[in-house]
């Protein structure tokens, strides 16, 4: 009997792993999808790990940020990092009326960039752009850091995110959040500046998208 219920267990962490692997294999697809719609390259910085993306999203006191298609934690767990990837693509209009009223309202997709900057960010902290040789060097049109407007903890453990906003005209934009708690303010100013080029735009000319065109 014991040798049928350690069988039957055995079973059951199989299917477990085999889950939790399948699993993995399909966000990291998911996640490289995305930085080709993006036209974003991405290392891995170092000391830190992957962790489980299922249901990883940060709250603000107005919204949710987008989904987190990567997620990472320090070796030493003081910090982790989620990664949130938006495309932006201009609207195709298919009719001179639609044409005429985005026209009248001079609607732009690269608003949203700095609309989410003013939506999520705490209004007790200034929100610094990066300067032009920072922004340069990742071939980003525009950059910014600023804290989140942090309303649960994430993963049930960190009080405070601040955020590496950047941006591509016409092509997309990536949201780098590193979630600490206060004690470990210094180290994550730290990990940003060290890890500013873990995510870049290519050139303009290699752009190939293959969901969104």
């Amino acid at each position: 009997m014991q040798a049928f219920h350690l069988k039957i267990m055995l079973q059951l962490l199989t299917i477990l792993l085999l889950h939790n692997l399948t699993y993995g294999q399909q966000s990291e697809k998911v996640f490289r999808s995305y930085l080709n719609e993006c036209n974003l390259t991405f290392v891995s910085p170092k000391n830190y790990m992957d962790r489980d993306t299922q249901g990883s999203f940060a709250y603000s006191k107005k919204a949710s940020l987008s989904y987190f298609f990567k997620t990472l934690q320090h070796k030493r767990k003081q910090i982790v990092i989620g990664i949130a990837l938006i495309p932006i693509r201009q609207p195709k209009y298919d009719t001179t009326i639609m044409k005429s009223a985005f026209r009248k309202h001079d609607f732009d997709a690269n608003q949203s960039f700095y609309n989410l900057l003013t939506y999520q960010s705490d209004s007790l902290y200034s929100s610094m752009r990066l300067s032009s040789a920072q922004r340069q060097a990742i071939n980003a049109t525009d950059a910014y850091i600023y804290q989140l407007n942090q309303t649960e903890l994430f993963m049930n453990q960190y009080s405070k995110c601040l955020v590496l906003a950047i941006h591509r005209k016409n092509i997309g934009d990536a949201h780098i959040c590193y979630f600490y708690n206060p004690e470990s303010e210094m180290q994550v100013r730290k990990e940003m500046n060290r890890n500013i080029r873990m995510m870049q735009f290519k050139p303009d000319s290699e752009f190939n998208p293959i969901l969104m065109k």
